[in-house]
C-alpha cells in the first residue's frame, strides 16, 4: 500500500482514527514489513521488504562480489554527489550512502565516512540509529582520537547500549586533563544502569570529585552520588545527609543556576508535603528564569511522580502531558519517558486502550533499548488484561 501510494500522484482518504492508523504501523513494524525513518523531528514510513526484495537481499548478502558492488557504488556517489544535491538527496542522505557503501565496499577511509555520518546521527539525537552505525567501527576503536571514543561512548549510553558503552570506556583512559571529568561522568553513570554501583560510587570517590573545579561541578558530582546511593540497598540514610548538606552549604551564586535547579528536583526522593512543594516551586522558577527549556520539562516529569506518588493520578496525568508537548518541540526522542508515565497512569485508572495507545506512541520515538523494554513489558500487561484471543500473538511479537 505504501509503495503503490508513492506512485499515485494523489491524496487518499482514510476513515480511520490516527491511534487506529499508529497501531497498524506499529503492527506491521514487528512483523518487518514496515520501517519507520527519522527525518529531523518526524518519522517516514517506508517499506521494510516485501517477499521478492527478502529474497534477492538473501542472495546478494551471500555474493561473493557484493564488497565489489558497493565499492561500485561508492565511486559512482562521490563523482556524482554534486549532481545529487540538485535533485531527491540532502547531505545526510549523501553521507548515509557513502558510509553504507563505503563500509561494505571496504574501500579507503571507510571509517571516517562512518565516523563522520554517526557524529551526524548523533547530534540530530538520532542515538538508536547512531549506535548501529557506530558499531561497525567496533575492531578499529584504538585508532580513533579520545574525543571520538568519548562521544561514541556517550551515544551508546544514550541509545541504551550500556554494556558496549562499558566495554568502550575500560579499553582506554584519557591523558588530557580536561578530558578526565566527562571520561569519569559517563563511566559511573554507565556502571551505575549496569547496576555495578558499587563501581559508580567508586569512580565518583576515587576519580571523579578529585577532578571537580568549581562548586557548580562538585553539586553535580555529589547530586549524582546521593541519587545513586539512593538506590542501594542500606545506603538511603546516607544518600538524604548529602542531599540535605547539599541544599544547606551550596554557595548563593550557584543556588539560581540550572544545575540546582535539576538538583532540587531529586527532593521528591526523600520528601512529601511542603517540603518537597517548596524545592520542586523553586527549580520551576530557576528554569523559567534561565529559560532552560529542557529543566522545565523535566521539572513536570518530577512533579507528575511527585501527585502520582500521593495518588493524585489526575494532577500526574496533567503533569505528564506537559512534559511531553514542551519535549516534542525541543528533544522529540525523548518523549517516550514521559509517554510511559501516562500509560502507567491509564493502566492505574482501568483505561487499557489508553495506556496501549501510549506505550505504543512511546515506541515510535523511543531512542532506547533499557526503555523500549520497559515499554514492551507495559505493553504485554495490557495485552494480558485485554483477554482478547489475540493477546497471546501480541505478547509473542513483543
Amino acid at each position: 500500500l505504501v509503495e503503490y501510494i508513492k506512485t499515485q500522484n494523489q491524496i487518499f482518504f482514510i476513515d480511520c482514527s490516527k491511534q487506529e492508523i499508529i497501531s497498524a504501523v506499529m503492527e506491521l513494524k514487528n512483523k518487518g514489513i514496515l520501517d519507520l525513518c527519522r527525518d529531523r523531528n518526524r518519522y517516514l514510513v517506508k517499506m521494510d521488504h516485501d517477499l521478492k526484495y527478502y529474497r534477492l537481499k538473501k542472495q546478494l548478502s551471500n555474493d561473493p562480489m557484493l564488497p565489489r558492488i558497493n565499492g561500485i557504488f561508492f565511486e559512482y556517489i562521490i563523482e556524482n554527489k554534486n549532481r545529487f544535491f540538485d535533485s531527491l538527496f540532502t547531505p545526510d542522505d549523501i553521507a548515509e550512502l557513502l558510509a553504507w557503501h563505503s563500509y561494505y565496499g571496504r574501500t579507503t577511509n571507510w571509517i571516517k565516512y562512518n565516523l563522520d555520518f554517526g557524529i551526524i546521527q548523533y547530534e540530530s539525537g538520532d542515538f538508536k540509529n547512531a549506535s548501529e552505525t557506530f558499531q561497525r567501527l567496533e575492531n578499529y576503536f584504538e585508532v580513533l582520537e579520545t574525543n571520538q571514543k568519548l562521544i561514541i561512548g556517550d551515544c551508546f549510553f544514550r541509545a541504551g547500549e550500556y554494556r558496549l558503552a562499558k566495554t568502550l570506556l575500560e579499553r582506554f583512559t584519557p591523558t588530557k586533563k580536561q578530558q578526565l571529568y566527562p571520561y569519569y561522568l559517563l563511566l559511573t553513570r554507565v556502571y551505575n544502569l549496569l547496576f555495578e554501583k558499587e563501581k559508580a560510587i567508586d569512580v565518583i570517590d576515587h576519580k571523579l570529585l578529585p577532578t571537580c573545579e568549581n562548586d557548580e561541578i562538585r553539586l553535580h558530582v555529589l547530586n549524582l552520588k546521593q541519587r545513586i546511593l539512593s538506590t542501594m540497598k542500606d545506603k538511603r540514610d546516607e544518600a538524604k545527609q548529602i542531599f540535605d548538606a547539599l541544599k544547606k552549604n551550596t554557595p548563593l551564586y550557584v543556588q539560581d543556576k540550572s544545575i540546582y535547579g535539576k538538583f532540587l528536583l531529586g527532593s521528591i526522593e526523600f520528601y512529601r508535603g511542603d517540603i518537597a512543594n517548596k524545592d520542586l516551586s523553586r527549580a520551576e522558577e530557576i528554569a523559567k528564569a534561565t529559560d532552560n527549556q529542557y529543566l522545565l520539562a523535566i521539572f513536570y516529569v518530577n512533579n507528575g511522580f511527585h501527585e502520582f506518588w500521593q495518588g493524585n493520578i489526575a494532577c500526574a496525568k496533567e503533569n505528564f502531558q506537559i512534559a511531553q508537548d514542551r519535549l516534542s518541540a525541543i528533544r522529540i526522542h525523548e518523549i517516550s519517558y514521559p509517554l510511559n508515565n501516562l500509560g502507567v497512569c491509564y493502566l492505574m485508572e482501568g483505561k487499557v486502550d489508553d495506556a496501549i495507545n501510549c506505550f505504543q506512541m512511546g515506541l515510535i520515538w523511543n531512542k532506547s533499548k533499557y526503555v523500549e523494554i520497559t515499554l514492551k513489558t507495559w505493553l504485554m500487561v495490557c495485552y494480558a488484561l485485554t483477554e482478547n484471543d489475540n493477546c497471546f500473538v501480541r505478547i509473542e511479537e513483543l
